[in-house]
């Protein structure tokens, strides 16, 4: 192919997208509304139009409503449920492979159930489940696979480490890539989650900090509509006890070590009076001592947390998934306190703090939303209209 027409090909490509994009975006929209918003000609529209409705990406749904006299505009709506997604997510407990459509409607899952998996137990289970999946589908719908896992990722999607699950250095991109002919992409839990809560918010904020206390403490920004790629969002690990408890990262102190489920456990074991999270919370409700400190010095570490990340983000919102801390209202509410008393009072004033409740099958539909914005970049490097 020469360059000319490597260059026509990617107009064409760049302005597929424009218009696809234009219809994600919007429940639905006419083509004169596309044409302004892309700045594309009537005529290319129309013609880009009549290609995705023969792809099957986009589909009518009547006429404009309005009081203009003369013919009304068609309508038209992205078509999320031609096509479908792989999606995968890892947690503690096991694996679920789900087959969704591109707006993240399940339609078939599979769970594995299997606690406490090494990396290469999980990878091997990823492999069956994901080709399972494929077999049983029509392949040439499928466009992507997806993987959440909760861990650092590198920028070409390998595991840099997971302290959670206690691994390092995996490469499910690559290990997977190798076995099927499809995109895969992958990207850590709490990332998919922050999607999810920007498909419901219907506020118009610039700037969103996702907290999440599920599998760790994790943290996502949300800009202007799109993840924020240069923050990778360990605030698990950064330091909030100079001397504290040793972490797996290697380093002492870390927030996610320091307000983990497990240490108020084991400290609270160590008086003798119970060792689950539930022996702590019934301490705390009848006015137990040690009980009390551990909750509160936990919220406040979870606080410091929050507002470091806060003084760095500047956000408009932070949402906070109370994962393992939903048991207790108490920890949440003391770290909402801490953060506001430790952030900049010019920036906290501004902040609403909200919680939130992500299952797995929430999770699965921020990744198809993150999947649909994968495979309709400009940036990609395949051509889905292939």
């Amino acid at each position: 192919m020469n360059k000319q027409v490597a260059n026509v090909r990617l107009m064409q490509k760049i302005n597929r997208l424009k218009v696809l994009n234009s219809l994600i975006q919007n429940p639905s929209i006419s083509k004169p509304a596309i044409s302004e918003m892309t700045g594309l000609s009537k005529a290319s529209v129309t013609n880009i139009i009549s290609f995705l409705l023969e792809k099957g990406l986009v589909c009518e749904v009547g006429r404009e409503v309005t009081d203009k006299i003369g013919r009304k505009a068609v309508m038209l709506k992205f078509c999320a449920t031609n096509y479908n997604f792989v999606c995968v997510n890892i947690t503690r407990e096991g694996v679920g492979v789900y087959l969704t459509n591109l707006d993240g409607e399940v339609i078939s899952s599979r769970i594995h159930n299997a606690p406490n998996l090494t990396s290469q137990k999980a990878l091997s289970i990823v492999k069956e489940e994901i080709h399972s999946v494929i077999s049983n589908s029509d392949s040439q719908k499928i466009l992507a696979v997806g993987i959440s896992v909760s861990a650092l990722l590198m920028p070409d999607g390998t595991l840099a480490v997971s302290s959670k699950f206690r691994w390092d250095n995996v490469d499910f991109k690559g290990e997977i890539q190798k076995e099927i002919n499809k995109p895969v992409f992958v990207m850590d839990t709490s990332s998919a989650k922050a999607y999810y809560c920007s498909l419901s918010d219907n506020e118009k904020i610039n700037s969103m900090l996702f907290v999440d206390l599920k599998d760790g403490v994790g943290a996502v920004n949300f800009y202007k509509g799109h993840i924020n790629k240069s923050i990778i969002g360990e605030i698990g690990h950064t330091t909030v006890e100079k001397d504290g408890d040793m972490c797996f990262c290697g380093n002492r102190g870390c927030l996610e070590t320091m307000c983990s489920i497990e240490r108020v456990c084991e400290q609270y074991q160590k008086s003798g009076k119970g060792n689950s999270l539930d022996d702590v919370i019934n301490g705390f409700e009848n006015g137990d001592k040690t009980a009390t400190e551990l909750l509160i010095k936990t919220g406040e570490y979870l606080g410091i947390g929050i507002a470091n990340a806060i003084n760095i983000i500047n956000p408009d919102k932070v949402i906070i998934n109370k994962g393992e801390w939903q048991k207790s209202r108490f920890v949440l509410e003391t770290a909402v306190n801490e953060a506001k008393k430790r952030a900049f009072s010019a920036i906290s004033g501004k902040i609403s703090f909200e919680t939130a409740d992500i299952d797995d099958i929430m999770t699965v539909k921020g990744m198809s939303k993150s999947l649909c914005e994968s495979v309709f970049d400009v940036d990609f490097h395949g051509d889905i209209f292939d």
